[in-house]
């Protein structure tokens, strides 16, 4: 050591007095005095001192010296004279000579931690204090903060906490479970800076901050880019700037940009080696850290960095690592590879380096280097040591090598060296070869395709012709026996027409009870021919989905009744046993009754035809709320049907063969697809069930989602009441368009009787009438001039004003594809003449009675919408456009006829004939109709008050509103209010009942 030395080298403690002298303790040489200001060391040799000291801590004019292994010293600065104090049994004595951290606190107490424990110094009795929460923990460092606070770094236990003011104690420790926790319990050194933020450096794992309101962690090691994990000490040289102290060098960390800078002993250091908790800040702010080879001094504000980018120079080239001549023959180089721009190879060059260097001198062991191949590379490759990039077998194109350099600060130099290297390909890689190979490639791609095309298409062709001329095979056989069984089918009534007719006509005298017996015979069989032509239409009707389904609430124990009567007679004349089996109370569906009877007649008509002994009809009610569907099941004894059959006899024209002749029952072979097409338009299922009997499963639902709810007395009608007409009423005024004078005035005069008749000669004068008179029906010709009853019928059904007016269409055209012509069209009925007068009555009145219904149904009923009174499309979007206007003005009071002719761009008049014609009430009627049933809604939801919902619907007085309220629907809005959800679903019914 020279005369102005430190006396040790591993400077572990620093300690700065009222006069700005440094005592700095050694773990080899003893106690220093350091004068800041000459920059002198004065040595205090004790005798009795130790040499390796470990804590310093001054208080007042005492100096605290605790030592590795020899217990703690107290120097007193003004008289030289040094006590020690050693460990000892008592209480009251130290409880280990390992002393390695001494803490001052603001209230004048003497903290001293050592490797098993904590002990408090006691002035006035001059003895210690065994604080015995720490017993048995090693403490590495102690730190009063701010706030009063004592902190304990250990080396095993994590960090404590202590509280004077209320004696409490906590404890850090890290935790797997806890991500935001402390992250390892081995904690060396504490700091507090100048925003009063806590710092721990951990062994191993970087430095840490506590956050004392969220008791969280935030750490900082080598992940997020500190330059070493291994931190000593730390000191704040300004906001959030810390010098941290490693066994690496002396590391620059920003707590803004979390970059840190690492200096070494290639920057001046003595040794990249620091000491444990070895540092301080003195009043003059600067930075002391101490190392196993003395101590460093700086002041952070005079720091200054090498910021300038070493030059880059590439020095060398080689190919197939032999360096390139220059200016030789086969050398691509023609100056030196430090002045080369660009560089041309051969196909066969494609392996080569460069060597590379920054001619940085300062500090040669710092310099950084980056190179990329573009073209090639993907990334920056870095190196410090090696400075040569090697590539082979490199592919025919152009690349472009660069390469750049660091300053000391670890910046990338944005500027860089850079050589363009271009690889030729060889002649069979080149344009004009690629070239000839893409169209050698086509052509040969081109017939290749052109040749499995042909051989497919040709192949398919073939399979077409097969399939073409096996299909009309098909058709045409489906075709004859289709005829053929219509033949048979109406060969046996038409011989049942001829026989009783001849006989009638032969006879000159026949008596009353014989006629009515042949007339009885011709007019059943009359019945079955219309029977199977309406089938027919059916079925045409639902293939081509223009059969549409009017869903009542009906009786189904009761048409499985009635349906089983007709057909009971024909099932006795067979010796078949026919029994239904219903549950005992009557079960109640929403279907299309006159659906549900056709479905229920084919399955009943086929039992009857293959049964041997019996038949058997189940009606399966639900037995629970959450099962939605009923099923009826016919099975009889027939021959079992094949398994390959089960889905092809729902398929039009298939028949099944009988097994006993190979010959089919008679029949068209539409009724199972018709059945199947009516139960689908239902939403259900019908199927063959394979049991030991031959067994049709019929599975619908009980609810749909359009019912229309009429009195309970017309629902449970029988099927064979007879249409009643009606008495003469002015107000229902009929059409009849018909160009021949007799049969208008024919029809006319039968009409007369019942109905206010008005007459055309065309369909031109029938729209000339619709637009002036308010006409419920129209009796039309299908043959006439100008305008035919096709074209007036698709005029009336495509108008809005119009489309509500049923139309019967009367035609001497009796063809299958007339008849289809006018249902497609709309028309609501096709009568063929000549036709009875009685039937053509009956027909109207049903029509204008089912629309009488469905109008009734409406405008009592409170929950039905404007949308089942309509019969067309047309109607249907009106009704829904109308009620859409008329609800997005329900609240205002003034809203009016001429408000809603305007939104609806139509003519008062005109909206006046066609709410009267659809519904029979006046537009005013049907403005305050829609907004009771919303009153209705409203109430029914109990979301508002009887006098709010008044207002909500645009009524202006209460009592006005519940006076039409109950004008309407026969109750009070309070009493309709308390009332349960289904109580009003057709009240209608209820009072029947009563």
């Amino acid at each position: 050591m020279g005369k102005n030395s430190i006396s040790g080298k591993v400077v572990r403690e620093f300690c700065e007095d009222q006069e700005g002298n440094l005592w700095i303790g050694t773990e080899d040489g003893g106690l220093n005095k350091f004068n800041t200001k000459t920059k002198q060391f004065n040595q205090l040799n004790f005798n009795d001192l130790h040499y390796n000291i470990h804590a310093l801590s001054l208080n007042n004019n005492t100096l605290w010296i605790g030592t590795y292994s020899k217990g703690l010293y107290a120097y007193d600065l003004k008289s030289n004279r040094l006590k020690h104090y050693a460990m000892g049994n008592a209480e009251d004595e130290l409880n280990d000579n390992n002393i390695y951290a001494m803490c001052h606190t603001s209230s004048g107490e003497l903290y001293i931690g050592t490797t098993t424990g904590l002990n408090q110094y006691n002035y006035q009795s001059d003895n210690f204090t065994r604080i015995h929460k720490m017993d048995g923990i090693f403490i590495f460092s102690i730190l009063e903060d701010s706030k009063g606070n004592i902190w304990f770094a250990t080396y095993n236990s994590g960090i404590f906490k202590y509280n004077p003011r209320d004696k409490s104690w906590k404890n850090y420790v890290s935790s797997p479970d806890n991500p935001h926790g402390l992250p390892y319990n081995k904690v060396i050194s504490i700091y507090e800076d100048s925003k009063q933020r806590l710092w721990f450096s951990i062994l191993g794992h970087g430095f840490c901050s506590l956050n004392e309101d969220t008791e969280t962690f935030i750490s900082y090691d080598s992940s997020q880019g500190l330059a070493n994990d291994v931190i000593y000490k730390i000191i704040e040289e300004k906001d959030d700037i810390l010098w941290l102290t490693s066994n690496k060098g002396l590391i620059r960390f920003d707590l803004n940009t979390k970059k840190s800078t690492i200096y070494t002993d290639s920057n001046g250091l003595l040794t990249n080696q620091f000491n444990y908790c070895s540092g301080i800040k003195s009043k003059d702010g600067t930075i002391y850290f101490g190392c196993i080879n003395g101590f460093i001094a700086f002041k952070p504000d005079l720091f200054t960095e090498n910021t300038g980018f070493p030059p880059v120079a590439i020095t060398d080239f080689l190919l197939f690592n032999k360096s390139a001549d220059i200016g030789s023959t086969d050398s691509p180089l023609a100056q030196s590879v430090t002045y080369t721009q660009n560089i041309e190879l051969k196909y066969n060059q494609n392996s080569f380096s460069f060597r590379f260097a920054a001619l940085g001198y300062a500090s040669p062991e710092e310099n950084c280097l980056s190179y990329t191949l573009k073209g090639f590379d993907k990334e920056w490759y870095y190196t410090s040591k090696s400075t040569t990039a090697t590539y082979t077998n490199l592919k025919p194109g152009t690349y472009t090598f660069c390469v750049k350099a660091a300053n000391g600060k670890g910046e990338w130099n944005d500027e860089y060296r850079e050589i363009q290297i271009h690889i030729a390909p060889p002649f069979w890689k080149t344009v004009w070869a690629y070239i000839i190979y893409v169209i050698l490639a086509i052509i040969i791609t081109s017939y290749t395709l052109y040749r499995f095309r042909k051989q497919i298409t040709d192949k398919h062709k073939r399979q077409l012709e097969v399939l073409e001329s096996e299909k009309e095979k098909g058709i045409y056989h489906a075709k004859i026996d289709f005829f053929t069984n219509i033949a048979h089918e109406i060969r046996t009534p038409l011989t049942l027409i001829k026989g009783p007719l001849e006989n009638i006509l032969k006879k000159e005298e026949i008596n009353t009870h014989l006629l009515k017996d042949n007339l009885s015979i011709m007019e059943r069989n009359t019945m079955r021919l219309l029977d199977l032509t309406n089938q027919l239409l059916d079925f045409r009707k639902t293939e081509a989905q223009g059969f549409q389904l009017n869903f009542m609430i009906c009786d189904i124990s009761q048409l499985i009744k009635d349906t089983y009567i007709r057909f009971d007679p024909a099932a006795k004349q067979n010796d078949l046993t026919f029994k239904i089996e219903l549950p005992e109370q009557n079960f109640n569906a929403a279907v299309d009754k006159e659906a549900l009877t056709k479905i229920l007649s084919n399955l009943f008509n086929n039992a009857v035809k293959y049964a041997k002994s019996y038949i058997h009809v189940s009606l399966h009610a639900p037995t629970d709320e959450q099962n939605d569907f009923f099923s009826i099941t016919v099975s009889n004894d027939g021959l079992p049907i094949p398994l390959e059959m089960k889905e092809k006899i729902f398929e039009p024209f298939v028949q099944i063969k009988n097994v006993s002749n190979g010959q089919p029952k008679t029949g068209t072979g539409i009724g199972l697809p018709l059945a199947r097409s009516l139960t689908e338009l239902h939403r259900g299922k019908l199927y063959l069930k394979y049991s030991d009997d031959i067994c049709f499963c019929i599975e619908l639902p009980i609810k749909q989602e359009k019912t229309i709810l009429l009195q309970k007395t017309e629902i449970e009608k029988p099927v064979n009441t007879p249409t009643v007409i009606r008495q003469h009423q002015t107000d229902i005024c009929i059409l009849v368009v018909e160009d021949d004078p007799e049969m208008q005035s024919f029809i006319s005069s039968q009409l007369g009787d019942a109905y206010s008749v008005m007459n055309a000669s065309n369909g031109k004068e029938a729209l000339k009438i619709l637009s002036e008179n308010t006409i419920s029906l129209v009796v039309s010709d299908v043959m006439m001039p100008e305008m035919n009853g096709f074209e007036l019928c698709r005029t009336l059904k495509t108008n809005i004003e119009y489309s509500h007016i049923p139309i019967i269409l009367l035609t001497a055209k009796a063809t299958i594809q007339s008849k289809i012509e006018g249902i497609e069209l709309g028309a609501d009925d096709y009568i063929e003449k000549p036709f009875s007068t009685e039937y053509l009555l009956a027909r109207i009145a049903n029509l204008l009675s089912n629309q009488e219904k469905l109008r009734q149904a409406f405008t009592s009923s409170p929950f039905v919408n404007a949308q089942t009174i309509a019969l067309t499309k047309a109607d249907e979007a009106f009704l829904e456009k109308l009620t859409e206007v008329i609800k997005s003005n329900i609240s205002e009071p003034e809203f009016n006829v001429d408000i809603l002719a305007e939104k609806m761009n139509m003519s008062r008049s005109s909206l006046h004939r066609k709410i009267k014609g659809i519904a029979q009430i006046t537009p005013n009627e049907f403005i305050q109709l829609e907004r009771l049933k919303m009153a209705a809604q409203l109430i029914q939801s109990q979301e508002y008050k009887i006098n709010e919902v008044c207002y909500i619907v645009g009524f202006n007085s209460s009592s006005y509103f519940a006076k039409c309220f109950q004008k309407q629907f026969g109750v009070l809005p309070k009493d309709f209010g308390n009332k349960p959800t289904g109580y009003y679903t057709s009240f209608q019914q209820k009072d029947t009942d009563k």
